[in-house]
């Protein structure tokens, strides 16, 4: 039974994840829809825009361009004028390429200088030419200049939403186009969970039904045992059942037209039942049974549990409060027997159960300095007769007294 427990235990914990799975979700879906208008209307601005890697970068170059081309014009045809136009820049090199090429054709040392000023000659006039090409293409276009201005508005306003560049807002965008697909789905994985949560309850039921079966079998066991233990405690008279209650909160498991509450304990809360008397009907074991009975009744659960139990120690304390005489005789034996199968620590102040212990203990309090200290004492076979007389009289230990104690701890070596 303990493997369907956990068995069950283990199926409930994942009903409940995916329980709590899908109430997020399902609670999140407004915001969700919310979420996903958002992104698709990020997306499409973004989309519209066309945005080009560096373009910014671009324009505003091209901007600052136009911006200046009046006085760009200027210089270019002030350096074009004066390399090719009245002042004869260009010209003037020629001429004095001309006169080194006749000194060199007189004087060979020079004609390294001749060589190195030919070869500027030739690039001065390539430069004069590209100049001349440049300005010819300088064409100043007002539209083109507020077309400019606009985009860069354009692009401007999205990095302000979506990036600082347009690298990043490229890259915001593959994320919540991911987002979106995400968001899309949403119904589907909300399907998917529901269906997940259908099959895991089915299974969790049927373990519940499982440990419930084995449960009620283990509880007519205990009705029986529990039964006869109770008559060696002199209550030969009493029933005791254990029934079984559906819960009242839990998660809800349909299978066909039946409904069925499950929580971490199972398919039910068990309780104990007792009738005292014939005739009487059987009541919760809580409202009906005195301090005695409920003594009696835990002495037999403990006696019945020990072999099953891995308990290597068992604690009574004052297990038997509310009893006397012989009942306090025949739970001493209970005790006793127990004792024979794991160590028993038992606390009383009846001497028909003390006088069966093996070892006596006695528990006392001394107040020093204010301070209360509690000490423990094994008591030898003189100590012990004491303590029963005592307990049997009262505080004053008479010679009788003292041999009916004699005699009770003969009787349980016996």
């Amino acid at each position: 039974m303990y493997e369907k427990k956990q068995q069950y235990e283990e199926k409930f914990r994942q009903v409940m994840g995916l329980e709590e799975q899908l109430s997020h979700l399902k609670d999140n879906d407004r915001e969700n829809v919310q979420r996903l208008d958002l992104i698709e209307y990020q997306l499409e601005e973004i989309k519209e825009a066309k945005l080009k890697q560096q373009e910014d970068e671009e324009l505003t170059a091209e901007q600052y361009k136009l911006a200046n081309m009046e006085k760009l014009f200027s210089q270019m045809q002030l350096a074009y004028e004066a390399l090719y136009g009245d002042e004869k820049g260009l010209e003037l090199v020629r001429e004095a390429m001309v006169a080194l090429q006749e000194s060199a054709s007189i004087d060979q040392s020079l004609e390294e200088i001749n060589d190195s000023l030919t070869n500027n000659f030739y690039m001065l006039e390539e430069v004069t030419f590209q100049i001349r090409d440049h300005v010819e293409q300088l064409d100043y276009d007002p539209n083109r200049l507020d077309f400019i201005s606009n985009r860069l508005d354009e692009i401007n306003h999205l990095k302000r939403k979506y990036g600082s560049t347009i690298e990043e807002v490229l890259l915001y965008a593959e994320r919540i186009t991911k987002e979106a697909e995400e968001l899309s789905n949403l119904d589907e994985k909300i399907e998917s969970v529901e269906k997940d949560l259908h099959t895991h309850k089915a299974q969790a039921l049927s373990l519940a039904q499982s440990l419930s079966k084995s449960r009620k079998h283990a509880a007519k066991q205990l009705k029986e045992a529990i039964e006869m233990e109770l008559k060696d405690l002199f209550m030969e008279k009493t029933s005791f059942t254990v029934q079984f209650q559906p819960h009242r909160r839990g998660i809800i498991v349909e299978k066909g037209e039946e409904v069925f509450t499950l929580n971490e304990e199972g398919l039910e809360r068990m309780e104990f039942y007792l009738s005292s008397n014939p005739g009487e009907p059987e009541k919760s074991l809580s409202k009906v049974a005195s301090g005695g009975e409920i003594s009696r009744i835990m002495l037999a659960l403990k006696s019945i549990l020990t072999d099953r139990s891995e308990r290597t120690a068992l604690i009574f304390d004052e297990v038997d409060t509310g009893v006397s005489g012989r009942v306090a005789g025949a739970i001493g034996e209970k005790i006793y027997a127990i004792s024979n199968e794991s160590q028993v620590l038992c606390i009383t102040h009846l001497p028909q159960v003390a006088s069966l212990a093996n070892t006596h203990m006695y528990i006392k309090k001394r107040e020093t300095n204010n301070r209360v200290s509690t000490e423990v004492e094994e008591l030898n076979d003189d100590q012990r007769i004491d303590e029963l007389a005592r307990m049997l009289s009262g505080s004053e230990i008479t010679t009788n007294t003292k041999e009916t104690a004699r005699e009770m701890l003969s009787s349980k070596k016996a």
